[in-house]
């Protein structure tokens, strides 16, 4: 049976790295040009919207590379993890941020106060039970301030939820909807993550090392993508307006 904790606590402890927390399938250089992809979504996602001296609380920082890209624009950040591993090495690394070992989902969660933004890659769709997903959502509201932005990944565009592995569910915008609409969210912009990357294209038989020869061409085909993807990730940003 799938437990958060032991599985991030693994992954982690033996690889403190991109590969740690991105495609275990792939290596450390296609895994750069995974995250590469998600540091240009969420350029455009804040495009003309200003971060510097904003609270950001990132939720599942891992290795802390949106903590790094927040703390770089001059964000005040604050980061999650449910990790032991992660939460040391970032407080060592980041020491003028602030880190807290919390399992995000629990309903037991009190925010130590609300932010402007709530940053959530990769996090949501590992909540594989309907329950711990409803409550993370609601402690996503407990600690979003009034007009704050919430930022998220899914593939928001497929028809049902599913899941294609123990540690995954897949949910689409409806299921976000149904909870965040009622308390008042508008959905600002929804992005494609991936449509080429972050899948299998070559033959099962061919190493995994072939793919470090097509990371940037796949990368370069994603930045034209235009439209959200029904088996790929996409990104949503949304705004708590009340309700």
């Amino acid at each position: 049976m799938y437990d958060p904790e032991v599985y991030w606590e693994e992954r982690l402890s033996k690889n403190f790295n991109l590969k740690g927390v991105g495609h275990q399938e792939f290596g450390k250089w296609y895994n750069y040009w995974l995250y590469k992809r998600k540091k240009t979504v969420l350029s455009q996602l804040l495009k003309k919207r200003f971060v510097v001296e904003k609270s950001v609380l990132d939720v599942g920082s891992g290795t802390g590379f949106f903590v790094n890209w927040y703390i770089r624009k001059g964000a005040k950040v604050s980061g999650i993890d449910i990790s032991h591993t992660a939460v040391a090495k970032l407080r060592a690394e980041y020491p003028e941020a602030r880190f807290e070992r919390v399992d995000f989902s629990s309903s037991d969660y009190q925010p130590a106060q609300c932010y402007d933004i709530i940053n959530i890659w990769d996090v949501v769709y590992h909540q594989v039970d309907d329950g711990a997903f409803v409550r993370l959502l609601e402690n996503v509201d407990r600690a979003l301030m009034e007009k704050g932005l919430f930022i998220c990944t899914d593939i928001f565009n497929c028809a049902l939820p599913f899941s294609p592995a123990p540690h995954v569910r897949f949910r689409n915008l409806e299921a976000y909807e149904n909870i965040l609409l009622p308390k008042g969210y508008k959905l600002k912009k929804i992005c494609p993550l991936y449509n080429f990357l972050n899948r299998p294209f070559l033959h099962p038989g061919i190493p995994k090392a072939a793919y470090n020869l097509i990371a940037i061409p796949l990368f370069l085909a994603d930045y034209f993508q235009k439209e959200p993807s029904s088996i790929n990730l996409s990104v949503v940003l949304w705004e708590k307006s009340g309700a």
